[in-house]
């Protein structure tokens, strides 16, 4: 008897392998739609003591998303002393490079707005960090304090600097988006790559950073 062989995906957008599909056709339509500037990648973050705080709150998480837009332009505002109006693209990320549950925003936003009163294009690519830190810190505090009953106003002690902000990458061209935004904004959980043993009852991922590699292991329930 003749046997063939036959490679069948399950063409499901979670997939991690499959998935890539979908991230690189949305990726692709993205791009096109997005002005010919450069870019920079931001990454809004919360301290950990409130992500249990605002786990499966999906409303308030999707406030500190536009909550972030809202200070980069107020920000750029401030500092051009006339209204900026940038673009950007949020994404929610509510795992880190262990896979725990950890809140922070990917966002990749214009450098410079359009402005008001001219309707041009102006580049900006200073920010005053000390402030921008603080505005985060007091609009995400707003925010979170109409989900939660506990009163969080200790935060604004327990952090004076603000909750972090930091830029990844500045002066990214509009070619080179395609890639990045597929890689930080729409990228799976986890690639297949980091899976690196499953016994039927434990997964085994690998974790790296500059400094360091690590195993971190999961029962079945976990992982899904």
């Amino acid at each position: 008897d003749l046997a063939e062989k036959k490679h069948v995906s399950c063409n499901s957008p979670f997939c991690t392998r499959c998935g890539k599909r979908y991230v690189d056709k949305w990726s692709d339509k993205t791009v096109k739609r997005m002005p010919n500037v450069t870019y920079s990648h931001i990454v809004f973050t919360l301290p950990s003591d409130l992500w249990s705080l605002i786990k499966n709150k999906w409303d308030c998480l999707k406030e500190l998303a536009s909550a972030s837009y809202h200070v980069m332009k107020e920000i750029m505002s401030e500092h051009k002393k006339q209204e900026i109006t940038p673009g950007m693209i949020s994404s929610l990320q509510t795992y880190g490079q262990d896979i725990k549950y950890n809140v922070h925003f990917h966002n990749v936003i214009t450098d410079g707005g359009i402005t008001a009163n001219e309707n041009a294009f102006v580049e900006v690519y200073y920010f005053p960090y000390e402030i921008l830190r603080k505005k985060w810190q007091k609009y995400s505090l707003k925010i979170i304090q109409k989900y939660v009953k506990e009163d969080i106003e200790k935060f604004l002690y327990w952090y004076p600097n603000g909750f972090n902000v930091r830029r990844i990458k500045a002066k990214i061209k509009k070619k080179e988006l395609l890639g990045y935004i597929a890689r930080y904004l729409r990228h799976p959980p986890i690639s297949n790559r980091r899976i690196v043993d499953y016994d039927r009852i434990e997964i085994k991922i690998v974790c790296e950073n500059e400094q360091k590699r690590w195993h971190v292991s999961f029962t079945i329930e976990e992982f899904i």
